[in-house]
């Protein structure tokens, strides 16, 4: 009896943490973004470059299921952003953040949401890493790398 009792434990106990581990819902997807950009070359699927001078480039959500995309994290050169909550100026085309590097406006008036990014001039002597994080919608999720060159760096 111990036997079978234990046995059916066992098998309750790997049923439960197994719907845990497969549970679709819980897994982190990344999403695929379109990048429009004529500042920008691409080194790595997520990983880009972009002159000391600066440039723009606009990013949104290619996938029909989850044309809401924003920016939802920002890490300059190691430093954590935070971010203001900008929910009160979505479909206004006004939700923005601005920072010395750049500015980020999102663009929700039309679907897919579009986020809008100026970079900079980068006029110290050193590379800025900009890492901007993307939530699309619970799990999907991607992050960029964008590298700007220095001031003193050749093209």
């Amino acid at each position: 009896m111990k036997k079978i009792l234990g046995t059916l434990l066992i098998l309750t106990n790997i049923v439960i943490f197994s719907g845990c581990i497969l549970n679709e819902d819980e897994k982190f997807n990344p999403v695929a973004l379109k990048i429009e950009s004529t500042d920008l070359t691409q080194t790595t699927r997520d990983e880009y470059t972009i002159p000391a001078g600066g440039g723009q480039l606009t990013v949104y959500s290619t996938e029909e299921k989850n044309p809401f995309c924003f920016v939802n994290w920002l890490e300059i050169n190691g430093i954590e952003c935070y971010l203001d909550s900008v929910e009160n100026d979505l479909y206004n085309d006004k939700a923005d953040y601005s920072y010395d590097w750049g500015e980020i406006i999102i663009s929700s008036a039309t679907l897919p949401v579009k986020n809008n990014i100026t970079i900079r001039p980068n006029l110290s002597e050193k590379e800025r890493k900009i890492r901007i994080g993307f939530n699309c919608f619970r799990y999907d999720y991607r992050i960029l790398d964008i590298i700007q060159l220095s001031n003193e760096s050749k093209p």
